[in-house]
């Protein structure tokens, strides 16, 4: 039988759709009373009268520090449905994306790129998984640390992810290999295991072609990429931290006229 927490993230799953085209996803999730997700910060679009407005979800020193060292903020937004029942929330990215829903089973985790977390239920934990295969000369840059999540409550729980560009699941054959840029990487199983391998032939030609290194994946394994490499944007978005134009304005046009009521 059901717990009321199961049925609570069912309902949620349920009542969520990843709206817009491809590359310019955002998402709208339907909150009933008592139903909570946890959002990254500064991605709410609009909400309306039937949403509680956002309080912040703090997991503690130990966690909040490990997701400093992956990249991620030190504290997450966290929306709730009040007792009128009829409650949405509109998310959406800072950056031109891909959105992709993945259900995690309880006590189970997925490795995820940094900068992807977009919104999950409240079952779901973000920490961090450290590399240690190929690990010299190389940091953060090139997937020394990256995000986790698990689900640490009930019997699953999900997390909505935000890819760069468009998104694809590639399957890896046994006895082949994938080497991706580690800023094309969005997300895997965190028991498929990873090697930081060289992209040129050698270390002169991988680090004068501007390639450098890659996360080396050796199949059976099904890996999720994104289309365009985050660290690029991320590079672009620290030099032009001056003005103020926000990711989640592209596209709002079309936003608009998709009907906020659909």
């Amino acid at each position: 039988m059901k717990t009321n927490n199961l049925i609570s993230i069912d309902r949620i799953f349920e009542n969520s759709q990843i709206l817009g085209n491809s590359g310019n996803n955002y998402l709208k999730i339907k909150l009933n009373n008592d139903d909570i997700i946890i959002t990254q910060l500064s991605s709410l679009i609009c909400m309306n009268s039937g949403i509680q407005k956002s309080d912040i979800h703090f997991e503690g020193v130990l966690h909040g520090f490990s997701k400093l060292l992956a990249g991620e903020p030190l504290y997450y937004q966290v929306y709730k449905g009040n007792n009128k029942n009829n409650g949405y929330v509109y998310i959406g990215s800072n950056f031109i994306n891909s959105i992709i829903v993945i259900k995690i089973r309880n006590k189970e985790s997925y490795r995820i790129s940094r900068n992807s977390f977009l919104a999950s239920t409240g079952n779901i934990q973000i920490s961090f998984t450290f590399q240690f295969k190929g690990i010299f000369n190389i940091g953060q840059d090139e997937g020394f640390f990256l995000p986790i999540a698990t689900c640490v409550g009930e019997e699953y729980g999900y997390i909505w992810l935000c890819a760069f560009g468009n998104l694809e699941k590639i399957i890896i054959p046994e006895r082949d290999y994938l080497i991706i840029d580690n800023g094309i990487f969005l997300a895997c199983n965190n028991n498929i295991q990873y090697s930081i391998s060289k992209l040129g032939k050698s270390l002169f030609s991988s680090f004068f072609s501007g390639e450098g290194f890659g996360m080396k994946f050796i199949g059976y394994a099904e890996i999720y990429i994104q289309t365009k490499n985050i660290n690029d944007f991320l590079i672009e978005d620290q030099s032009t931290t001056t003005t103020n134009t926000t990711i989640t304005d592209y596209g709002i046009t079309d936003f608009i006229t998709n009907n906020i009521n659909n």
